[in-house]
């Protein structure tokens, strides 16, 4: 047994030192942290888009905006948001954004189409959908089944790509969206709430969704 003893008291070792020293377990909200270090950090820079460097104090702002636009469209802490963006900033402002008040991102695989697209929306009682101009082909053809789905926030990546007007829908720009205030909204969310359904690319049918908390990506799955 002198081996495996070993073995556990070098992955303790491991484990403690990956381990959060700074926050409590409590505290271990990841928009919580990111706006404490931002307030210690604000020009630090976090992330790097192309050519744009995107500093701490630039994402927790970004991240408000977004918060208290959601806010503003009624989503409240538990509503489910799908977000159907390629890689861009805004993708992760409506995630954090989300996460802030408490709410549930879905982020939507850009290649599905037909049923398969429209299957995670409505499985997940998704009410939001934050979308890209680009995808409006194949959203197009299943507006008609998402049917508890109110607002639509549109990204316009392509001037080419109007915003469509789609009967049953108020939609919205990502500008419209994060006009809004850049300070913390006031809601109380716990470390443990739920922050992602993630969607499994099998069985193709009916995937399964694994669904994330509000820390540091623990994870369950349930099958639809």
């Amino acid at each position: 047994m002198g081996q495996w003893d070993d073995k556990f008291e070098r992955h303790a070792k491991k484990w403690a030192s990956w381990n959060m020293q700074e926050y409590s377990q409590h505290d271990r909200v990841l928009t919580g942290i990111i706006e404490d270090k931002a307030r210690q950090h604000p020009d630090h820079v976090v992330f790097q888009f192309r050519d744009d460097p995107i500093t701490l104090g630039e994402f927790n702002e970004g991240i408000n905006r977004a918060a208290n636009g959601f806010a503003a469209l009624g989503v409240k802490k538990g509503d489910k948001v799908a977000i159907m963006l390629p890689n861009c900033p805004e993708f992760l402002y409506a995630w954090f954004g989300l996460n802030k008040i408490g709410a549930v991102e879905v982020p939507i695989n850009v290649a599905l189409k037909g049923q398969g697209l429209a299957y995670q929306m409505v499985q997940s009682d998704c009410i939001v959908l934050v979308a890209d101009t680009e995808y409006l082909d194949r959203l197009e053809g299943i507006v008609d089944d998402l049917k508890d789905i109110n607002h639509i926030v549109f990204r316009r990546s392509d001037e080419g790509h109007a915003i469509p007007e789609w009967q049953g829908f108020e939609t919205v720009t990502w500008a419209e969206l994060t006009d809004h205030s850049s300070d913390s909204p006031d809601v109380k969310v716990h470390y443990g709430d739920l922050a992602s359904i993630l969607y499994t690319s099998a069985p193709p049918a009916s995937p399964r969704a694994s669904c994330s908390a509000i820390t540091t990506g623990m994870t369950s799955g349930r099958s639809p």
